[in-house]
């Protein structure tokens, strides 16, 4: 099958990607605002849940387009993945941020703070990426660095994540508390993971065309 990146009828494909993209990138924010005032949980969760209905909606926007379309400017099945990963990282932030509120914890760990800020720049990076993939050919090296970027960010995510489940085992007196936030870090860590998991698409698709 022949593809097209520049057809302008499926430059919608790549301007939902980064919309989605943007999406998760809010809900980020969002659990950043709950991270700096625990006591708008309420307010911050209905905002999540509000967000992730319209990372639905985008969802359900591509899965529509790619039903009609004949001609696409990616692989279906590269299509799909990135569907797919894309709602799974929304889906994993509003796991951490239920989790938060559910839990009721005594205080906010920097180190949580510090995970969700690497999540709001890697999802800097995909939305940047996403904005620059119609033209494959001649943003190849851009996309490239955005990928790179989100790599980096990973690796550091894993430090942080590493160092903050040590100093909870060597310091936190309170099992209730170290079991809640030791789920807390995971869903965190984990949202950092799928985000790789999308640089890679991406990457895969630029090793394709470009």
């Amino acid at each position: 099958m022949i593809f097209s990146f520049h057809k302008k009828s499926n430059r919608e494909f790549f301007d939902l990607f980064q919309q989605s993209a943007e999406n998760f990138g809010k809900a980020a924010t969002v659990m950043g605002q709950l991270l700096q005032d625990y006591g708008q949980a309420d307010e911050r969760t209905d905002e999540l849940l509000k967000l992730e209905g319209e990372a639905d909606a985008v969802d359900e926007r591509i899965i529509d387009k790619l039903n009609v379309t004949f001609i696409t400017p990616m692989d279906r099945e590269d299509i799909l993945a990135m569907v797919e990963g894309l709602n799974s990282m929304i889906s994993n932030e509003h796991g951490a941020m239920q989790r938060l509120v559910l839990y009721k914890v005594k205080e906010i760990r920097p180190g949580a703070v510090t995970l969700n800020d690497i999540t709001i720049h890697a999802s800097e990076a995909l939305v940047e990426a996403y904005s620059l993939l119609h033209d494959v050919h001649g943003n190849e090296t851009k996309i490239m660095d955005s990928i790179r970027k989100v790599y980096q960010l990973e690796a550091e995510a894993d430090s942080v994540y590493r160092h903050e489940m040590g100093k909870i085992f060597d310091e936190e007196a309170d099992v209730k508390e170290l079991i809640k936030w030791k789920d807390v870090l995971e869903y965190q860590e984990e949202t950092m993971d799928k985000c790789e998991h999308i640089a890679d698409l991406i990457r895969g698709v630029v090793m394709k065309y470009a």
